[in-house]
C-alpha cells in the first residue's frame, strides 16, 4: 500500500520503505491524488516550487521523478509507477497496489451504502478504516497554497468519517466509542453543525438528556458567537 497521509511511505509484506525529500514526497503526492489522471510537468513544478518561474527547470523535475521512480521501483518493483504521457506524468497502480487516500474514500462510500442498505455491522469496519486512514495529515510541515485546499477536502472528508461512524456505534450500542468520534468531528469542524448534531444525537442515543442539551448549548454559543446566528431547525429539532 503506498501512504500519501502521515510519513509518505510504501508498506509491503509488512516491510515499511520510506520518501526521503520534501519535493519527490510533494511530487508523488500530487501524482497519487489523481489516480492515473496525467499531470503536467508545469503544474508539477508549480506544486513543488511554488509560482517562480525562475526557480525550477524542466531538468530538475526529471530530477525529482528520477528519485520518486527509484523508491517505487526499490519498494514495490512495477506494481506502482511513474510513467511520461507527452510532457505529462501520471502515477499507475495495477493488481492488488493501493493508495490510501483512494482506499479511505472508497472505505467511506461503502459504509455509507451499507448503513442506508440497513447492514449496520457490515459498515463499521469500512467506516472505521476511514476514519483511521484519514487521521494522519498531508504533508506536515510543508507550506504550499494549493495544500491548504487539499487539507480541506481531507477534513472534510474525516468529519463524515467521524460522523458516519458515531452514528454506526449509536446503533450499536457503543455509545462511548460514538460520543468520542463525535467529539473529535466536533473538535475538527467547530463551525460545523452536521458535527454538533452527529455529538448531540449521539447523547441522546445514550440516553444522556443532559450530555445532549450541553452539546446543543456548544453549537448554540458558537455559531451566535463568531457568525451572529442561530443553530438551524434540523439542529434544533434535536434540541
Amino acid at each position: 500500500c503506498l501512504f500519501l497521509l502521515g510519513v509518505v511511505r510504501c508498506e509491503v509484506d509488512g516491510a515499511e520503505h520510506l520518501l526521503h525529500g520534501e519535493q519527490p514526497r510533494i511530487l508523488l503526492t500530487v501524482l497519487g491524488w489523481q489516480q492515473d489522471m496525467p499531470v503536467t510537468g508545469d503544474e508539477l513544478s508549480e506544486a513543488i516550487w511554488g509560482t517562480d518561474p525562475t526557480s525550477y527547470s524542466a531538468a530538475s523535475l526529471r530530477k525529482v521523478v528520477s528519485k520518486v521512480r527509484s523508491f517505487l521501483s526499490d519498494s514495490v518493483g512495477e506494481v506502482t509507477r511513474v510513467e511520461n504521457i507527452g510532457g505529462c506524468y501520471r502515477c499507475t497502480s495495477h493488481g492488488s497496489a493501493q493508495i490510501d487516500i483512494a482506499v479511505a474514500t472508497d472505505s467511506l462510500a461503502r459504509a455509507d451504502a451499507l448503513r442506508r442498505d440497513g447492514r449496520i455491522e457490515d459498515a463499521l469496519k469500512p467506516a472505521g478504516r476511514a476514519t483511521d486512514l484519514l487521521r494522519a495529515p498531508l504533508l506536515p510541515g510543508i507550506d504550499r497554497e494549493w495544500l491548504q485546499i487539499r487539507r480541506a477536502e481531507l477534513h472534510r472528508l474525516r468529519r463524515h468519517a467521524l460522523c458516519l461512524t458515531a452514528q454506526i456505534e449509536s446503533h450499536l450500542g457503543a455509545h462511548d466509542d460514538a460520543m468520542g468520534h463525535a467529539a473529535e468531528a466536533v473538535s475538527l469542524g467547530p463551525f460545523d453543525e452536521g458535527s454538533h448534531r452527529a455529538l448531540i444525537s449521539a447523547h441522546l442515543a445514550a440516553d444522556d438528556n443532559g450530555g445532549a442539551i450541553v452539546a446543543y448549548e456548544a453549537c448554540r454559543t458558537v455559531l451566535l458567537e463568531e457568525f451572529g446566528i442561530r443553530p438551524s431547525a434540523a439542529t434544533n429539532n434535536l434540541h
